[in-house]
C-alpha cells in the first residue's frame, strides 16, 4: 500500500519496520479536511492481539489506549498504539499465563494478518453505511462498540473509536483485500469530499483520544 503511495507523491517513512505514509500534502491540510468532512488512512502497522480460549471475554484492564473487540464467544481482537505493544502484549502474557490449564488462554500477534483502515470525520458515518448493511449511528454503534459486516462480499469488523469529539471507526479485512478495500472505501467517500490522510495528521488526531 505505501509502495502504491508513493508512486503517487505521497511521503512514505519506515515506523517501526513498517513502510507507513508520513502526509499526502501537508498535515495542517489533511487534518482540515478531517475534521470537516471525511478522510481515511492506513493503520495496517498498529499491534493486533488474537486473545481466544479460557475466559478471554472478560480481558483484564490494558492500556488506556488499547481497543478491545470481542469476536465471537472465547474470541477477542485486541488493538493498541504501537507504542504500547509491549506493554500490552506483557499484560496479555501474563493473564494468559494466570489462566491455569484449565482455562488455556492462548494469545497471538496478528499485525500482519490484518489491514486496518482509520475513517474518521463527521461524515464516516454516511461513509460506512454506503459500505455495508449497518446502521453506522451513535445509538446503533457506539463509541468502543464493534460490528462483523460484509462489504461487498469480503468479511470485515468495524469498531468504532472516536478521536475525542471526532467520529471514527477502524475497519479490519484481510490483509489480502487491502488494496481493494481502500479504492472501496475510497470511492464511497468522493461525494463526501474524502481525503486520504499519514501518520502526522493521525497522530495529532490520536492526542485528542482520552
Amino acid at each position: 500500500m505505501a509502495e502504491r503511495c508513493a508512486q503517487s507523491g505521497a511521503t512514505v517513512v519506515v515506523d517501526r519496520d513498517w513502510e507507513t505514509v508520513s502526509h499526502y500534502t501537508s498535515p495542517e491540510e489533511e487534518l482540515e479536511a478531517v475534521r470537516r468532512s471525511v478522510g481515511l488512512a492506513d493503520l495496517s502497522r498498529i499491534p493486533k492481539f488474537d486473545v481466544r480460549g479460557g475466559c478471554s471475554d472478560t480481558l483484564p484492564e490494558l492500556e488506556s489506549k488499547a481497543g478491545i473487540w470481542p469476536q465471537r464467544p472465547g474470541e477477542t481482537l485486541v488493538t493498541c498504539p504501537p507504542e504500547s505493544e509491549a506493554a500490552v502484549r506483557e499484560q496479555l502474557d501474563r493473564y494468559a499465563s494466570a489462566a491455569g490449564e484449565d482455562a488455556t488462554v492462548y494469545v497471538s500477534d496478528v499485525t500482519a494478518i490484518y489491514t486496518a483502515l482509520l475513517l474518521a470525520g463527521p461524515e464516516s458515518g454516511t461513509v460506512l453505511e454506503r459500505l455495508a448493511d449497518i446502521d453506522a449511528s451513535d445509538t446503533a454503534l457506539p463509541n468502543l462498540d464493534c460490528v462483523q459486516t460484509g462489504i461487498h462480499h469480503v468479511h470485515a469488523m468495524v469498531a468504532r473509536q472516536d478521536l475525542g469529539p471526532l467520529p471514527a471507526c477502524l475497519i479490519f479485512a484481510g490483509r489480502e483485500y487491502g488494496e481493494w478495500l481502500w479504492d472501496t472505501v475510497m470511492f464511497a467517500g468522493v461525494s463526501c469530499g474524502i481525503r486520504p490522510f499519514g501518520s502526522k495528521a493521525q497522530q495529532i488526531l490520536e492526542a485528542a483520544r482520552p
